[in-house]
C-alpha cells in the first residue's frame, strides 16, 4: 500500500473505488484500463481484483506482488502537469514495468 499526494480520489477514481486507485499487471480485472502495449493496467474493481489472479485464462498465474495500490493521490488541472514538466518541476521517465514492479525489502 502507498501513500500518494493530497487528492483523496473522488469521481476521478470511480464509483467502486472509494479513493483506492491501484496499477497491476493482471488483464482479468474488471474495469482495468490498459496503460502500455506490454501489459501495464490502471484501475478496475478493487474488490474483484483477488479473484482476477486465479482467472485460468491468465499466461501465469498472479499473486498480490503483481499489484500496487495507492491511497490519496496528486491529481491535476488540464494540462498543468505538462506546464510543470515543461518548468522543470517533474520529469519524465520510461520504465519498464519489471522496475515498477520489482520485490524490494522495507528499506526500498
Amino acid at each position: 500500500l502507498w501513500f500518494g499526494g493530497t487528492s483523496s480520489g473522488g469521481e476521478q477514481s470511480g464509483p467502486t473505488t472509494n479513493g483506492l486507485d491501484m496499477i497491476h499487471l493482471c488483464p482479468a480485472v474488471d474495469g482495468a484500463k490498459m496503460l502500455t502495449e506490454d501489459g501495464l493496467y490502471y484501475g478496475g474493481d478493487p474488490s474483484q481484483a483477488q479473484d482476477a489472479m486465479s482467472d485460468p485464462e491468465l499466461e501465469r498465474p498472479m499473486t498480490g506482488f503483481d499489484f500496487k495500490f495507492f491511497v490519496q493521490s496528486t491529481r491535476w488541472l488540464p494540462m498543468q502537469l505538462e506546464k510543470e514538466i515543461r518548468d522543470g518541476s517533474w520529469f519524465a521517465a520510461s520504465v519498464s514495468k519489471e522496475v515498477v514492479f520489482k520485490s524490494r525489502d522495507r528499506l526500498g
